[in-house]
């Protein structure tokens, strides 16, 4: 019934590795990407805790 319907079962198994990889190609960049975001976050914390506020380029300080 699968030779009707003009796919192989080797077909079907390159589908599913396929979709397996890219699933865990998926799953890594994701976790690196969640690891930077956190990182920056933290960064970010750290200087508004300590009473710093970052600044956009080019904003000047009011009063002078």
């Amino acid at each position: 019934m699968m030779w009707m319907m003009g796919l192989s079962i080797q077909s079907l198994l390159d589908l599913a590795v396929a979709g397996v990889l890219a699933m865990v190609r998926l799953g890594i960049f994701a976790f690196i990407a969640s690891i930077l975001c956190s990182a920056a976050f933290f960064h970010t914390a750290q200087e508004v805790s300590s009473g710093s506020t970052p600044r956009a380029a080019g904003q000047s300080t009011p009063g002078v």
